[in-house]
């Protein structure tokens, strides 16, 4: 019998989606991993590689032109039209059970209902809930609009998740979540986001890319990542007005409106250690965290329910503390509380951050513990050979009971037929 052939969709293409990819090619599946082409964001390893199983394989998906993040309206256009493309990959390779993550929720339902019309088992793979990041974005800007907005993506994320054929969530949080919205459903599966440390390596801080960019022997300060709706940029140029009178440099390696904010910034205030570089190739990734001696993370309040930032484990594997500015109820703050290898803060607190990296400036012994408790922690509870059986069972489970997946009811509702047919 030949091996299941598992579809593997990813938008936003993070690095530990494509692991979890690779480690199901490993085991001998049939893997393609999909994700979107042309976004601002980081990326994981999105080839080929020589150690990568013969059964592994990565595609982009591509928008019509560029994809335009910050216009609303043409952004949604663009997502739309992106599920013709997608639905047309997936049912091409055939596979016996699809899994879906990171997905706005259109492309989400037209990729679904083929799945059902196609009779695939389809897992919604909840990796952030899509309907309160939107809440964030537009209830407060748009009005009435936005809160019909807002009101429409809710009631289609619950039916989605309702009517898909299996369900994962990265934290019971979400779960809970879903309860609260009479979304009640006995088989949804807590699988925690993978932390990636077969590939970002405790690496030198004296590396190739540290030379090339003139970071090698400087105090660095590094915040990698998306600076979007759900962070808070001032908090950077806060830290790096007040840290003005020290021999530092505060990296940002981000692009968009954060990022070009912080340009702003750099000219007008005069913060020449501020240095601001475009998204990095994930080859370097590991020496770019090796070059900090403290890294950054900042998720707003509002922003705590629904999303958790992976980027906080990829750090984590680098061996190098944390400053982490993110709610407490955040299961972020948890696990670096509970591995002690950082200091939390409250979002709010600019004051309280910038007391934070401070501290850990004036404790380079300190730092190099926290570092190392945090890859410990990450090598003993989060990494994807152990998290692997997790995936399986929730594959396997659909591919054994498919006679229970044919019976599920096959209509979606009526605005997203709509959206689905175009």
């Amino acid at each position: 019998m030949s091996a299941a052939r598992i579809l593997v969709h990813d938008y936003a293409g993070h690095v530990a989606q494509v692991e979890v990819s690779r480690e199901l090619a490993r085991r001998g599946y049939q893997v393609l991993h999909l994700y979107a082409a042309g976004l601002e964001t980081p990326r994981g390893a999105l080839e080929r590689r020589p150690g990568d199983p013969p059964t592994f394989d990565v595609q982009p998906v591509f928008f019509k032109g560029k994809f335009q993040k910050h216009n609303y309206v043409r952004r949604q256009i663009q997502e739309i039209e992106y599920g013709t493309p997608l639905t047309k990959a997936v049912l091409a390779f055939k596979p016996d059970i699809v899994l879906s993550a990171n997905t706005p929720l259109i492309p989400q339902a037209q990729l679904q209902l083929a799945c059902r019309r196609a009779k695939m088992p389809f897992i919604f793979w909840m990796t952030d809930i899509y309907c309160l990041a939107v809440q964030g974005g537009v209830r407060e800007k748009l009005g009435w609009v936005g809160k019909a907005i807002v009101s429409f993506y809710r009631r289609l994320e619950c039916f989605l998740v309702r009517h898909a054929d299996g369900v994962i969530v990265i934290t019971e949080r979400f779960r809970e979540i879903l309860a609260g919205w009479r979304v009640e459903r006995k088989d949804v599966r807590v699988i925690p986001v993978c932390a990636p440390f077969e590939e970002i390596k405790v690496g030198e801080r004296d590396n190739a890319w540290a030379k090339a960019n003139g970071f090698a022997n400087t105090v660095n300060i590094v915040y990698s990542g998306t600076l979007g709706t759900k962070h808070n940029p001032n908090l950077i140029s806060a830290l790096a007005q007040q840290l003005a009178d020290l021999d530092v440099r505060i990296i940002v390696i981000s692009e968009g409106l954060g990022a070009e904010f912080l340009k702003a910034e750099k000219r007008t205030k005069r913060l020449g250690h501020l240095h601001i570089l475009p998204f990095q190739q994930f080859e370097v990734f590991s020496n770019v965290l090796a070059t900090a001696d403290i890294l950054l993370a900042i998720l707003e309040p509002d922003a705590a329910n629904y999303s958790i930032p992976s980027k906080v484990l990829s750090q984590m594997c680098s061996g190098r503390p944390q400053v982490v500015a993110v709610p407490s109820d955040n299961i972020v703050s948890t696990l670096i509380c509970d591995a002690q290898s950082g200091i939390v803060v409250s979002p709010d607190d600019e004051r309280a951050f910038v007391a934070a990296v401070r501290r850990l400036l004036n404790e380079p012994n300190h730092r190099a513990q926290m570092g190392l408790r945090g890859r410990a922690f990450v090598e003993r509870e989060l990494g994807i050979r152990r998290l692997g059986d997790d995936y399986i069972s929730a594959v396997e489970f659909l591919l054994n009971n498919e006679s229970d997946v044919r019976a599920r009811e096959t209509f979606l509702p009526a605005d997203a037929r709509n959206h689905a047919a175009r």
